[in-house]
């Protein structure tokens, strides 16, 4: 799965992450565990979600 962010008018590629997940730019502690989607484990997605929202804080 690709992900990108706008830098400065063009589209940039955003990498995963050494655990394999894509730390959002715009939305600071958003993760996205990438191969749990692509798999269908939603509960996975949540968690990593969750998990980096509370590392924000």
């Amino acid at each position: 799965m690709d992900w990108f962010y706008l830098d400065e008018g063009n589209y940039a590629l955003l990498p995963a992450g050494t655990q394999g997940f894509i730390d959002s730019r715009a939305f600071p502690g958003l993760r996205l565990n990438a191969a749990a989607l692509l798999a269908g484990d939603l509960a996975a997605v949540l968690q990593t979600a969750q998990d980096g929202v509370r590392l924000r804080k």
